[in-house]
């Protein structure tokens, strides 16, 4: 996934401006444009903050966030509060 572009894509769908955007995450157009342009990596927080305002699912907004090779902070919550799940992936990540 290349995460500016998804979200250069996903804006213009929207029918929003760059800096329309910008003004409505209260950052800069520069730095959404830099983030678009994939010359900076937003972080978690932005990501949601950008994917609300998309308008992604959670899954979409989870799937940007892992494409920045971080794991939402919810799943991560999720396997140390249910670590078994963890036995579980490695389980079905098996090569057969």
């Amino acid at each position: 996934m290349n995460i500016g572009q998804t979200i250069r894509d996903s804006r213009e769908a929207n029918d929003l401006g760059l800096r329309q955007l910008a003004m409505s995450l209260s950052i800069t157009p520069s730095y959404l444009s830099k983030v678009e342009r994939n010359l900076e990596q937003p972080g978690e927080l932005m990501l949601e903050a950008i994917g609300e305002r998309l308008r992604w699912s959670r899954a979409q907004i989870d799937e940007a966030i892992l494409a920045t090779d971080k794991a939402p902070a919810r799943i991560v919550q999720l396997l140390q509060e249910q670590p078994r799940l963890i036995d579980l992936l490695v389980q079905e990540l098996k090569p057969t």
